[in-house]
């Protein structure tokens, strides 16, 4: 792929101009308004777009801020790359160029963090926002916001603080009335104070235990990840047999399988030793795959959970046969939230805190989480443990 000229190169952006990109609306075409606000912002924006030929962006307007930011002129920057007001020519800044010419060339949004050099040619950090421009007129233009480092840090601390408040209310104000449902529900679908007396009710009954375990889990899954980014997760080792607990799990999700049509099959072999590590912790990882196997495997589909002994420890794998994740997405898979966006298209989506608690999990017992997966075909997540955790 031919690059677009990168800062540190001898060209600079008054240097060697290039044609605008066509399909951005001159300043001049756009409504009064937008053009107001598009001015006005404390922050840094530019437009950009692919010039057709290369995935690399042009830019086609700026605001003042940016220009103020950079130190160049509009005039000085329109119809030039962007990669040539970022240093892309080092590490982590080919890395940068490489995750903003995927998000162009599939049409996604991404952030960086990425050294931008002005006319001043000092090398800056900032934190640069590429998402596409959403007017039905600009198919193919990016909006890029792009924030010094004191912002970004002043901006994480705020956000940090949100969090916390959230987290609080979870587990405080949200978790204790839950436990209400779910105790209260129990005792109804048990008949401890007395049968009730239609079918509907006792079906009721189990809806709300089930949906109130569902909540349960996901308001322990926000807490623990967010523990573990806190550094404030422990585990509580005993010996016990994985084997033994892997079929637990089976049988945990086997009414949950049945419901989807999806058939759960095994691979177990139950003659490693005992491993030492936090049962519950291992048991939420299972839980975690199978469950997602279950919510993203079609009626009829099939998912196979295997237990082997591995080089230097044993191997755990989940495969389905569901409707995978696309090849652009699957990088993601291990983000927290990542999901989130896609509640809103697909309810069975969630909001992303699986995979990277199953992630944070194994990695605290010394193992590793991978993931492959084909679109249209299945995927399959591979755990592996530590031979050292294993009792010989």
């Amino acid at each position: 792929m031919k690059r677009a000229t990168a800062a540190g190169d001898k060209a600079s952006p008054r240097s060697k101009a290039m044609p605008s990109a066509s399909n951005a609306p001159p300043a001049a075409a756009r409504p009064g308004l937008f053009d107001s606000v598009f001015h006005e912002v404390d922050e840094a924006i530019a437009i950009v777009a692919s010039n057709g030929q290369t995935v690399a962006p042009i830019v086609v307007d700026v605001n003042r801020q940016f220009e103020r930011q950079i130190g160049y002129r509009r005039d000085e920057v329109c119809g030039n790359p962007l990669f040539s007001l970022l240093a892309v020519n080092h590490g982590h800044g080919r890395r940068a160029m490489r995750q903003i010419e995927r998000a162009v060339e599939n049409g996604k949004p991404t952030v960086v963090i990425v050294d931008v050099v002005g006319k001043e040619q000092q090398p800056q950090p900032v934190e640069l926002t590429v998402r596409p421009y959403t007017s039905t007129a600009s198919n193919g233009n990016f909006v890029c916001i792009m924030r010094a480092k004191a912002a970004w840090r002043a901006e994480d601390a705020a956000t940090k603080e949100i969090t916390n408040r959230i987290l609080t209310f979870l587990s405080h104000d949200l978790r204790t009335p839950l436990n209400g449902i779910l105790g209260f529900s129990e005792i109804m679908t048990s008949g401890l104070l007395g049968p009730l007396q239609a079918e509907e009710y006792r079906a009721y009954a189990r809806d709300i235990h089930a949906a109130g375990q569902d909540l349960l889990r996901l308001i322990n899954g926000l807490l623990d990840l967010s523990h573990s980014e806190d550094g404030r997760f422990e585990l509580f080792d005993h010996e016990f047999s994985l084997a033994a607990c892997m079929e637990a799990v089976l049988a945990a999700m086997a009414g949950k399988a049945a419901a989807a049509k999806v058939e759960l099959a095994r691979d177990i072999v139950d003659l490693l030793p005992r491993f030492r590590g936090d049962e519950a912790r291992i048991r939420q990882v299972l839980m975690v795959l199978v469950s997602n196997a279950i919510k993203f495997t079609p009626a009829g589909g099939r998912i196979h959970l295997s237990l082997r002994r591995g080089k230097g420890g044993a191997e755990i794998r989940c495969r389905d046969t569901g409707v995978g994740i696309a090849k652009n997405e699957l990088a993601c898979a291990f983000q927290p939230y990542r999901r989130i966006e896609d509640t809103y298209t697909n309810p069975k989506a969630g909001i992303g805190v699986g995979l990277p608690l199953a992630k944070v999990l194994i990695e605290q017992h010394g193992g590793s989480v991978s993931i492959t997966s084909i679109e249209g075909q299945g995927t399959t997540v591979t755990i592996r443990l530590p031979a050292e955790r294993f009792i010989t």
